[in-house]
């Protein structure tokens, strides 16, 4: 008999440091100066130093150092850096991906008395590493009615024409629990279709266009347009799972997708939750310190442009290039059409260059990358630069929304969190990297922390009280904004009252009414004289 595990509540934690924040604000730069630092805390647990752990999800891609702004071996002084540069740049790698590795490589760093430090900017990887039961697959389905094992959904890779996928049947779902069995049984023949052919279909990401090498032609005829199929895909959940569906966006297809897999695993989106809820108090997995380093936008976003000009000189353009013209590999190795939604080709600079490169290859495929055509270069430059300076702005956001909350609602309080000042980078010593080290000193001690508002008034301003963001809020569509019932204009709840009086939504109405009313004074009269 296997003796059951503690949950994190009721183990000795390890101790884990983790620097979070955007682009830009020398996150790096501070792991390494605490990995470096910790000998000199002497404390018994961690008499090895510190070893670096990386949570950026494109620093995981072999090479392309520099659109991927991975530290240079000058930079890292020596520091072990782990999860870093070892897969091609076709792979997918996903947070369950991550969790399965870090955990691991945190567990091997304990084992030696090593003090594993988490940096990147994907700050969800990170969220995810700290708090088990988060991910919908820490919730083991139900039990099904039946000892027939639901099929599981796996990442289906790039299909060619010639091998159309195979749907399921009507049969693979006989052993669902009511009521999911009889909702997808009275789907409308189209979309039943669709649903039995979902677990069979290559991963989408956009709504606009089709992944290279989709097997359209498997689709039912009228759902051959990309927007018609992530429409229907909406629909279908909808029709499900209304719980779930609102939660998402109709043009969300990556999340709609991953809600049908849910279905496919023969449970509801409440039986989720449900899963989940058992498990809410276990707390963290670790007993964690966060350095979340800070910058004013104002200041961030003219260093973030000035980042990628230097990027450029760096040999930005040539790395892309070389990237455009490798031919993408699956995991078998074949050849397959680049997807700008996968892997590595995701990066901020990829996609923004294609249409330069394309030109210059068509034109002229000797030309120098130091003497592009100046329109395309340009239009490519500014697309990064605003591709990187509104990333920025969602990485404040998830940290605000989503890791702080998170950490204050542990109720064994051991994860506490530090915003750092890096606006003035001149003062890097002063506003980052010594109140980080004397906090990291109290914490490897146990020693009494001192309270995160009281470092900075930026710090007051940023850690003060507010609501976790919820995971998926719900969403409503209204009636007055939409022009077409499959593609609903949906609103956040939380947005509903403030919607209702924008300039838009008032306007569709008074032009709605109109239609009804018809024309204001009757039509014109003609002049008799």
């Amino acid at each position: 008999m296997v003796a059951e595990q503690p949950t994190p509540a009721e183990r000795r934690k390890g101790n884990l440091i983790a620097v979070v924040g955007t682009t830009g604000v020398g996150k790096s730069q501070l792991a390494i100066e605490l990995a470096l630092a910790v000998p000199s805390l002497a404390t018994t647990a961690t008499t090895r130093g510190g070893e670096i752990i990386n949570s950026d999800s494109m620093q995981v891609y072999a090479g392309l150092d520099v659109i991927t702004n991975k530290a240079t071996p000058d930079e890292m002084k020596g520091v072990p850096h782990h999860l870093m540069g070892f897969l091609e740049p076709g792979e997918e790698y996903k947070v369950g991906d991550f969790q399965r590795d870090a955990l691991a490589k945190i567990e091997e760093l304990h084992d030696k008395e090593t003090l594993p430090i988490v940096v990147g900017g994907t700050t969800y990887y990170v969220q995810h590493l700290i708090f088990p039961n988060q991910l919908v697959s820490d919730a083991p389905p139900p039990p099904l009615a039946t000892p027939n094992p639901a099929p599981t959904p796996t990442p289906t890779p790039a299909l060619s024409p010639s091998s159309p996928p195979l749907p399921k049947s009507t049969s693979d779902i006989s052993h669902f629990p009511e009521p999911l069995k009889s909702r997808i049984l009275a789907l409308p023949s189209e979309l039943l279709e669709l649903f039995l052919l979902h677990p069979s279909l290559p991963p989408t990401s956009s709504p606009s266009v089709f992944p290279p090498a989709f097997p359209i032609q498997s689709l039912p005829s009228s759902l051959q347009e990309p927007e018609s199929f992530a429409a229907a895909l909406y629909s279908t959940l909808q029709k499900i799972d209304e719980g779930s569906a609102a939660r998402w966006h109709w043009r969300d297809i990556r999340k709609v997708r991953r809600a049908l897999d849910i279905a496919w695993e023969g449970r509801l989106w409440q039986d989720v939750l449900d899963a989940q809820a058992k498990n809410k108090d276990e707390g963290s997995r670790f007993r964690t310190l966060v350095f979340w380093l800070y910058a004013e936008p104002e200041v961030l976003n003219a260093r973030l442009d000035a980042r990628v000009d230097k990027m450029l000189e760096l040999g930005l353009l040539e790395e892309i290039e070389s990237l455009w013209s490798t031919p993408a590999k699956d995991a078998d190795g074949n050849e397959v059409p680049v997807d700008y939604t996968r892997g590595v080709y995701q990066s901020i600079g990829y996609k923004e260059f294609e249409p330069f490169l394309s030109q210059r290859a068509a034109l002229s495929p000797d030309a120098d990358a130091s003497t592009p055509p100046d329109k395309l270069f340009l239009e490519g430059l500014e697309r990064m630069k605003l591709s990187t300076r509104q990333y920025a702005k969602k990485q404040v956001k998830w940290v605000k929304q989503n890791l702080v909350p998170a950490a204050r609602a542990v109720s064994t309080n051991d994860v506490f969190v530090y915003l750092l000042d890096a606006t003035d980078l001149a003062k890097w010593d002063e506003t980052v990297r010594a109140p980080a080290v004397d906090i990291l000193k109290a914490f490897l001690a146990e020693d009494d922390l001192m309270e995160p508002t009281s470092l900075s008034a930026l710090a007051a301003k940023h850690l003060a009280t507010q609501e976790a963001k919820a995971a998926g809020i719900t969403k409503r569509a209204c009636e007055s904004c939409t022009e077409d019932p499959a593609r609903p204009f949906l609103v956040e709840e939380r947005g509903w009252e403030a919607h209702l009086t924008s300039k838009g939504h008032l306007g569709r109405r008074r032009k709605a009414q109109r239609l009804i009313d018809g024309p204001p004074y009757g039509p014109r009269r003609k002049n008799i004289e």
